[in-house]
């Protein structure tokens, strides 16, 4: 015998069985009127509420996150984007995003045309803090076609677009990146 948690009925241990051989809280009605509730418009609408409630709390935005994360970094998550990157709602997508930020891609390209053709090349460590690590083309004087080949080449850790602290409009000299890198 087993009480059911919503109606705190008494009942029979079968009332309360699952596929995999443990049990549910409430009892197989209480579940059955559950599902009825739900699938009804009422039902849906307090769902969807109640959900939206949970996710813009602090507590749901980071389980959000977090599980965004694994999910991601999973075989489902990386073949749901590639499926959605080859449909024609991903495609448009990526071509609105390309028009929008049109010297974001011309600047990247220029700088990986150049580096093919070893009109420039890569740096062993960063400009600013000397590290061997993996280095990427920091346009500092912003995208404009003039610039882009006025590149830093530096780390995650020293790239001002990831470095809040730093400005990104040009207004920052070299010098002046070390200091404010160096005092963190």
């Amino acid at each position: 015998m087993r009480k059911c948690t919503r109606c705190k009925k008494v009942k029979s241990i079968e009332s309360f069985h699952k596929p995999d051989g443990s049990f549910y809280k409430h009892c197989y009605k209480c579940r059955e009127y559950q599902r009825r509730w739900r699938a009804s418009d009422k039902g849906k609408a307090s769902t969807i509420r109640s959900s939206a409630k949970y996710n813009t709390s602090e507590k749901g935005r980071v389980a959000n996150t977090k599980w965004q994360g694994k999910f991601n970094a999973s075989a489902k998550g990386k073949s749901s984007r590639e499926r959605y990157r080859r449909s024609k709602r991903g495609k448009a997508t990526a071509r609105r995003a390309k028009k929008r930020n049109r010297h974001h891609y011309e600047a990247r390209n220029s700088v990986n045309n150049s580096l093919r053709h070893r009109k420039i090349h890569r740096p062993a460590s960063c400009i600013i803090c000397d590290q061997s690590t993996k280095l990427h083309a920091h346009h500092y004087l912003g995208w404009n076609k003039k610039h882009y080949l006025d590149i830093w080449w530096v780390c995650n850790r020293c790239d001002p677009s990831f470095n809040s602290s730093l400005p990104h409009d040009g207004s920052l000299t070299l010098d002046q990146a070390k200091e404010l890198l160096s005092a963190k």
